[in-house]
């Protein structure tokens, strides 16, 4: 383009100045003169715009690399989401699915938790520790005979404050079942240790 109005502009001079040299009027002149000077009006549009483009370009471009990076960023630093069975006795089969963050109180370890009794059944965690820190988590998740449920551990905001806790390392805990109508005790686990 540019190439394409510097040899108009060349033509166009050549054409005045043979004019000018075989007595072309005055009025002819500088008419050609307005001419050239709309060309190159045109031409200067024509490159402004194109710079305009190429500034509208380059800032969506580095809007999309910007706004890829945190997602990259995410990716890297999440938990891993491995699973990890935690319990697998007496008709029950707990599993531990990976570690998300709640907005409202701090994080949660998410499980499943597969009731094969006979008896609707209550799982809660016992003697929870975080990083060497002993922590009061929340679970108390009911189960129905032959049922399966998606839970989780959360672990409160507050513990981790405490605690000075900012990465979670190792998590180990007891889980125990009681029968949700007589109160029995039905699954009382061994210490489990989660590695993050």
């Amino acid at each position: 383009m540019k190439k394409l109005l510097i040899v108009v502009l060349c033509a166009a001079m050549s054409i005045a100045l043979v004019s000018c040299s075989s007595g072309v009027s005055q009025g002819d002149y500088d008419k050609l003169k307005n001419d050239l000077t709309e060309l190159q009006s045109q031409y200067d549009e024509v490159v402004a715009e194109r710079d305009l483009l190429k500034d509208q370009i380059s800032t969506m471009t580095e809007e999309a690399s910007v706004s890829d990076a945190p997602t990259a960023q995410a990716e890297s630093t999440s938990p891993a989401t491995t699973q990890q069975v935690l319990v697998d006795q007496d008709g029950i089969l707990i599993t531990y699915n990976g570690l998300q963050e709640n907005e409202l109180w701090g994080q949660e370890l998410k499980i499943t938790i597969e009731n094969n009794t006979d008896q609707p059944i209550t799982v809660q965690t016992r003697d929870v520790s975080l990083n060497g820190y002993m922590i009061d988590p929340i679970l108390s998740a009911d189960v129905a005979a032959g049922k399966k449920s998606n839970s989780t551990i959360t672990i409160m905001e507050s513990d981790l404050e405490a605690n000075g806790i900012t990465t979670f390392e190792t998590i180990e805990l007891r889980l125990i079942a009681i029968n949700s109508n007589t109160w029995d005790d039905v699954l009382d686990s061994e210490l489990i240790t989660i590695n993050l």
